[in-house]
C-alpha cells in the first residue's frame, strides 16, 4: 500500500527516487539535477544522475547493495548514495502498469501539458518535479500537477515528429548537467501513473520554480521517527511505547514502533534500522540490544538521521547523538550499598542474576558492577561481568565476608530468571542475596527460591508499578527506579527539536549521556543510603 498524505517525509525522497529509476528503466535519460535531500547528514545541495539498464531497481539514499548489479548502477555518486530495491518502488510500478492497461494507445492525441509550445504528445517535454512534504489529506492529484506544470520544448530537440529521437541513457548522448526529467511518449503514461501514486505521500509543486507547496492546514510538516525497543512485552519498554504514541501526537512526529522478537534479537533491531532509513526517518529512538547494533545505527547517522539511545547507552557513547539513560552504575551502587547494610556483617552468598552471557551491554555490566561496587567488592574490568574473585571481603555496611556463587543470564525475562536462579541454587543451596538485572527477572528467582523452600534478599532495578507492588509485598527488598516515559519524552522532543532546526541536548555533566535519574525505592530504609517508599514509588512508578 502506498502511503497516504501526512506520512510526509518519511516517503518523500524515495518515492522521488522510484519515479526516476522507472523513467530511467524505460530508456529515458533522467538526471535529478541539483536537489537538496534534507535527510542526508549535512543538508548540502547535491546532483544525483541515475542510469540503469533492464529492470531498474529503485534509488535509496543512503547507501545500500543494489537488487541486481548487473541491471542497475548509479553514475558519479555523491557520497553513500547507491541502489537499493523499494516498497515504493513496487508500488509505482505496479500502478504504472495497472495504468497503462486503461489508457488508450498513444493518448489517442491528447495533451499531456497544456503549453502553448506544444502542440501534440509526441514531443519531448521537461519537466522539474518539486516534492514537498504533505502535511493533510488535500494532496494535489497528479491530473491537478499535469494540468498546471508548465512543459517546455527540450533545447535542441525538433518539435517534429519525424526528427524526434529515442531518448538515450546517461553516457548516451544525454546531457548529464540538465537540470530537468526528460518524457518520451513511450513513458509519459508512465510518468502520470508514477505521479500518481507518489502524489499520496507528497505535494507536487510548481515545475522549473523549485518551490514546495505548503501543508494542507499551514502547519509544519509531520516527521518520521522510529522507536526501536528491545521487545514488546517487557513492562519497562511497553511503557517506554505508550509514552512515546503519546509525545508523538504532541510534537506532531509520524511514529514508527518496532522492537527484537526477544532480547537479545540484535537483527530484529537491525532490519528496523534498516527500515527506519528506507523510510527517510528524520530519527531514531532505540534501546540497543548489544554493540552488535552498533554498525547499523552509525549507518543511520551517516544517512543523515538524529540516533537517541533510550535507558541503554552504546559503547563507545558517542555510537549514536545522545543517550537519555538512568545512571545504571549509580542504580546498581544503591542496591549494593543497601544489602551491604541489610546483611549487617553476615557472610554474602550472591546470585548474580544477568541480562546476557554471550553478550556485551552496557546496561548490563554497569548494573552488575556498580552493585558489587556498592557492596564494596573489588571488581576488575569494569565493563565485564564475573571476572571479579569469587571470594573474599565486602567492605559495604558492616563489612563481612562473600562467596559469589553464580554469574547467570536470565534474559531480562521472568522464566529466564527462574531457570538462572535454579542453576544457582544447584551450584549452593544457601544463597542469601540476589542481584536481578530487572523486575521480571527478579519475579522469576522469586518463584524458584520460594519452590525451594529458600528465602533471599533480593534486589533489581526498574521500579515499574508492578515491581513496586513486589517491594510492598516483601517479595523484593529494594529495587532502582528509572523513568522510561521520561527518557521517551526527552528524545522524542529532542528529535522534533532538532528536524525543525532547534538545538542539539547536552550530556549531563561528567558523564557521556543524559541522566534522566534514579531513586532507590524499599521499606526497609538504612542510614547512609538515600531512598523512597513503595508508597512514594507507587506515587511515580510506570506500568500497570
Amino acid at each position: 500500500m502506498l502511503p497516504h498524505a501526512g506520512q510526509g517525509s518519511n516517503q518523500a525522497i524515495e518515492d522521488a527516487a522510484a519515479l526516476a529509476a522507472y523513467l530511467s528503466a524505460d530508456g529515458l535519460s533522467v538526471a535529478a539535477g541539483p536537489r537538496k535531500y534534507e535527510h542526508l547528514r549535512k543538508a548540502r545541495t547535491r546532483k544525483i544522475q541515475l542510469g540503469s539498464r533492464g529492470n531498474a531497481a529503485c534509488f535509496q539514499l543512503p547507501d545500500g547493495r543494489p537488487a541486481d548489479e548487473r541491471n542497475a548502477r548509479l553514475q558519479s555518486p555523491p557520497d553513500n548514495v547507491a541502489w537499493r530495491p523499494t516498497l515504493a518502488c513496487e508500488a509505482v510500478m505496479t500502478a504504472a502498469a495497472r495504468t497503462d492497461q486503461t489508457l488508450s494507445d498513444r493518448d489517442k492525441g491528447s495533451k499531456w501539458s497544456p503549453s502553448a509550445d506544444v502542440t501534440g504528445p509526441d514531443h519531448h517535454l521537461a519537466a522539474t518535479v518539486s516534492l514537498a512534504v504533505a502535511t493533510s489529506s488535500a494532496v494535489e492529484p497528479a491530473s491537478s500537477f499535469i494540468a498546471g506544470c508548465a512543459a517546455r520544448t527540450v533545447p535542441g530537440r525538433a518539435s517534429r515528429r519525424s526528427n524526434r529521437r529515442p531518448a538515450g541513457r546517461l553516457g548516451e548522448g544525454s546531457d548529464p548537467t540538465m537540470t530537468s526529467t526528460t518524457f518520451n511518449n513511450s513513458s509519459r503514461r508512465r510518468a502520470i501513473a508514477i505521479i500518481a501514486a507518489v502524489s499520496t505521500a507528497v505535494t507536487v509543486a510548481a515545475c522549473n520554480r523549485g518551490e514546495s507547496s505548503s501543508s494542507g492546514t499551514g502547519g509544519e510538516a509531520a516527521i518520521g521517527v522510529s522507536l526501536i525497543t528491545k521487545d514488546s512485552t517487557n513492562p519497562f519498554f511497553v511503557a517506554m511505547q505508550k509514552g512515546a504514541k503519546q509525545d508523538a501526537t504532541k510534537n506532531n512526529v509520524k511514529l514508527t514502533v518496532a522492537s527484537g522478537k526477544e532480547e537479545g534479537d540484535d537483527q530484529g533491531q537491525i532490519t528496523a534500522i534498516e527500515d527506519a532509513i528506507a523510510r527517510g526517518d528524520k530519527g531514531i529512538l532505540i534501546t540497543p540490544m548489544s554493540n552488535g547494533v552498533n554498525a547499523s545505527m552509525t549507518k543511520a547517522r551517516d544517512a543523515g538521521l538524529y540516533v537517541i539511545a533510550l535507558d541503554t547507552p552504546p559503547d563507545p557513547a558517542d555510537t549514536v547523538d545522545i543517550t537519555f539513560a538512568t545512571d545504571n552504575r549509580a542504580a546498581g551502587k544503591l542496591d549494593g550499598q543497601w544489602a551491604a547494610a541489610q546483611l549487617d556483617g553476615k557472610p554474602a552468598v550472591i546470585a548474580l542474576l544477568d541480562l546476557f552471557d554471550d553478550k556485551i551491554v552496557s546496561v548490563d555490566y554497569n548494573r552488575d558492577q556498580g552493585f558489587l561496587e556498592g557492596m564494596g567488592i573489588d571488581v576488575a574490568d569494569p565493563k565485564k561481568n564475573g571476572d571479579e574473585a569469587k571470594t573474599g571481603k565486602y567492605t559495604g555496611g558492616k563489612g563481612g565476608t562473600y562467596t559469589i556463587v553464580c554469574n547467570e543470564a536470565g534474559q531480562g525475562a521472568e522464566d529466564g530468571g527462574r531457570s538462572a536462579m535454579e542453576r544457582c541454587l544447584a551450584k549452593n543451596p544457601n544463597i542469601n542475596l540476589v542481584y536481578t538485572i530487572n523486575e521480571p527477572t527478579a519475579v522469576g528467582a522469586n518463584a524458584s527460591l520460594k519452590a525451594a523452600g529458600k528465602t533471599a534478599i533480593i534486589v533489581s532495578v526498574d521500579g515499574g508499578c508492578a515491581g513496586v507492588a513486589s517491594v510492598e509485598s516483601g517479595v523484593v527488598g529494594a529495587t532502582a527506579q528509572q523513568y522510561p516515559l521520561k527518557m521517551a519524552t526527552l528524545g522524542m522532543e529532542a528529535i522534533a527539536k532538532i528536524a525543525r532546526g532547534g538545538e542539539k541536548p547536552k550530556t549531563s555533566p561528567g558523564l557521556d549521556f543524559y541522566n534522566t535519574g534514579v531513586a532507590l525505592v524499599t521499606d526497609k530504609k538504612v542510614d547512609g543510603v538515600d531512598s523512597i517508599s513503595s508508597a512514594e514509588g507507587a506515587k511515580i512508578c510506570w506500568g500497570n
